[in-house]
């Protein structure tokens, strides 16, 4: 299964690539290191595109795959009182943003309460910057990657 996610993911952000985005958002991880996923990462960092990934959910454990890569910025979950909820992963961590008891919508059009690092704080974290990017600031943009890539290079 995760050799599978695993080659999903990586033609997902070669198409990211050739479509030049500015943003790639990942919701889940991996415990473990594959090369094929560091190398797509990397190329995707040198065409400047900025990644944000889940921290993971290891119960305070080491940060998961690929957000634990130099250059992607892991995502983290704080709950109610604005402290990393336990279930987030611990280490490498770059933002932190709401996740525990976060009220969204649910598949049958209701509403349902969600927590964990690959819901709602990754999708806060990833439009904030985009609202950045949003701006036509390039100089923000770049000032933005040569920020990210001196503190995690």
């Amino acid at each position: 299964m995760a050799k599978e996610k695993l080659k999903m993911l990586s033609k997902g952000i070669k198409w990211c690539i050739e479509q030049k985005v500015d943003i790639i958002n990942i919701s889940f991880g991996f415990g473990k290191d594959y090369d094929e996923l560091r190398n797509v990462i990397k190329i995707a960092l040198d065409n400047n595109i900025t990644i944000t990934a889940a921290s993971g959910n290891t119960l305070g454990l080491t940060v998961e795959y690929p957000a634990k890569y130099e250059g992607v910025l892991s995502i983290s979950s704080l709950n109610e009182k604005l402290k990393i909820d336990p279930i987030s992963a611990k280490g490498k961590i770059d933002f932190s943003a709401p996740g525990v008891n976060i009220k969204t919508t649910d598949i049958h059009g209701g509403y349902t309460k969600v927590k964990g690092t690959s819901f709602l704080q990754l999708r806060f974290a990833t439009g904030a910057i985009g609202c950045l990017y949003s701006k036509k600031n390039t100089n923000l943009k770049r000032m933005f990657i040569k920020h990210s890539r001196k503190k995690y290079s």
